[in-house]
């Protein structure tokens, strides 16, 4: 499978409500680009989402750093802080 039918297959997952399936294709795709800022990004979202935010730190910490024009980066990094309990 592509990259870009891999990624396109995990956001359907994430909308189908399929969130371990989706974790598992954003994880692989982690594999081969470690430091791929949407991929990291998109992860680090589902993460918050599904109420892990303490994992969602590191590939939103990726994201920020590769990609810091991007305001959802910092946001999302924020928020995972935030509701790991790392900023009050």
């Amino acid at each position: 499978m592509s990259f870009q039918k891999a990624l396109l297959k995990a956001r359907q997952h994430v909308q189908s409500g399929q969130y371990d399936a989706a974790i598992k294709l954003y994880r692989g795709l982690l594999r081969l680009t470690p430091k791929q800022p949407v991929v990291n990004g998109l992860l680090g979202a589902l993460l918050i989402q599904i109420g892990r935010p303490q994992e969602a730190v590191k590939p939103l910490e990726i994201a920020f750093a590769r990609a810091p024009e991007n305001p959802e980066n910092w946001v999302r990094l924020l928020i995972a802080h935030h509701r790991g309990g790392d900023i009050q």
